[in-house]
């Protein structure tokens, strides 16, 4: 028999139907069972050669918010200081993310990582929601998730991007996530794994007595929409940019039936 995919592997029981039921409406939490998840020591060196890798990078957080420059020279300083360390797009520097990656286009047009080093009782962004879909790891440690059910715009594209920029999270999700957060019942420990479609607001923080280590699984359906798909073709054959982005914004708001709400910008199919 095949191996199981790399997709049912991060998901468990929960990958049967994933596309038809799951994909882009809903967050499911499960056991994940990934032979190609890289060890401590493979972590570390990704964390330490990172700089030197193309296309990743290190991002420190304090207070949620980026240090100045030269406050980071040693990382372990700065995570016994209270920061978070981002390292993004890992898969270019571990090589056991890599093939994760790899193995999940065998069912998405494609996925890349980022690693989150999380201290005790701190969280590394404030609530908001991504215009991607992910695929949360918990590496070592916990991790407390706060997912609110209802997504304050549906299947935001780049600019629509709630808790970023310029566009606050509504009051009510705020206050029903830290309620969530105040709670273990969304507790990642090692080797589980949680979805969380685009749109949805969403919020971690490490318990008090732990760190937290996992790998998110980006996966960018918002530029696999078909309004998105629209907007790069126009580009292609000389709208001009303007023009482009004018006519995704177009689609994306053309009048549908409830089932088929927004349908522009579903992802095209993997």
């Amino acid at each position: 028999p095949a191996p199981p995919s790399a997709l049912r592997s991060l998901l468990g029981d929960a990958s049967d139907g994933f596309f038809a039921t799951t994909f882009e409406r809903h967050a499911t939490a499960s056991d994940a069972d990934i032979p190609l998840l890289p060890s401590w020591d493979t972590l570390l060196a990704t964390l330490h050669d990172c700089s030197a890798a193309a296309g990743c990078s290190v991002l420190v957080l304090k207070d949620q918010h980026p240090t100045a420059p030269g406050e980071s020279a040693c990382l372990a300083s700065a995570y016994l200081d209270g920061c978070s360390i981002i390292v993004n797009h890992a898969e270019a520097g571990c090589a056991p993310l890599a093939a994760l990656c790899e193995a999940l286009r065998a069912d998405l047009p494609h996925a890349y990582c980022q690693l989150y080093l999380t201290p005790p009782d701190a969280r590394a962004v404030d609530a908001h929601a991504d215009d991607r879909d992910v695929f949360v790891v918990q590496l070592g440690g916990a991790k407390r998730w706060s997912v609110c059910d209802a997504p304050p715009i549906v299947r935001p594209g780049r600019d629509e991007q709630v808790g970023k920029g310029e566009l606050p999270v509504p009051e009510e999700l705020l206050a029903a996530s830290a309620e969530n957060l105040a709670h273990d019942d969304g507790l990642l420990r090692e080797g589980t794994a949680r979805y969380i479609p685009r749109g949805f607001v969403h919020e971690a923080a490490a318990p008090a007595r732990t760190g937290s280590l996992h790998a998110t699984i980006a996966l960018a359906t918002a530029d696999w929409s078909w309004a998105s798909l629209v907007e790069a073709a126009g580009a292609a054959a000389g709208w001009g940019a303007a023009a482009a982005s004018a006519k995704r914004r177009e689609l994306e708001a053309l009048p549908t039936t409830l089932d088929q709400q927004r349908c522009w910008r579903r992802c095209a199919p993997p």
